[in-house]
This record gives C-alpha cells, sequence and structure tokens, in this order.
C-alpha cells in the first residue's frame, strides 16, 4: 500500500509539472507549438502587445495581439527571441 501511495504521489506531482518534457530533453517547451494565427481567435478582452509563437509544424514564428487577462500562450517577447530560441527544433 505504502509503495502504491508513494507512486500515485509522484505520478500526480509530475502531473502538475508542465515543463516536464522541455526540462528532460532540454527543447524549450514554446518551440513545441502548432498553434496557428487561425487557432488563436480573436482577443475578447482588452487587446495586449503584439507576441510572437512558434509554429513546430512549419518551423516559422508569426505574431498575434495578446490578450490582457488571457490565457497564457506559449509566446516570445520578439522575433528574434522567437528564431534564437525555436532554430534547430
Amino acid at each position: 500500500m505504502f509503495l502504491y501511495l508513494l507512486a500515485l504521489n509522484l505520478f500526480v506531482a509530475a502531473w502538475d509539472h508542465p515543463v516536464t518534457l522541455a526540462e528532460d530533453t532540454g527543447i524549450d517547451y514554446r518551440c513545441a507549438s502548432i498553434l496557428t494565427v487561425d487557432s488563436i481567435g480573436e482577443c475578447e478582452g482588452e487587446v495586449g502587445d503584439i507576441r510572437w509563437i512558434y509554429n513546430n509544424n512549419n518551423k516559422i514564428c508569426f505574431s498575434y495581439k495578446s490578450c490582457k487577462g488571457g490565457n497564457p500562450l506559449p509566446d516570445f517577447d520578439s522575433e528574434n527571441e522567437c528564431l534564437t530560441t525555436c532554430s534547430g527544433h
């Protein structure tokens, strides 16, 4: 029973940690995104800054207007940061 509870505890701890794969592989999790401009959609709240997202399928960085207070996306502050971080992925 003890081993079961220990394994369950470790599983839950790993489940709550979103960047485990990135830490294990050394790849920034933002570089694994397959989001597109169309999949992000329109901002329903106050429009924020222009941000950059890497699309791993197309191997490109694209810009979008963020939403203040919206759900966080795997994005970058600049195109240069996006390209530098994800080059070779």
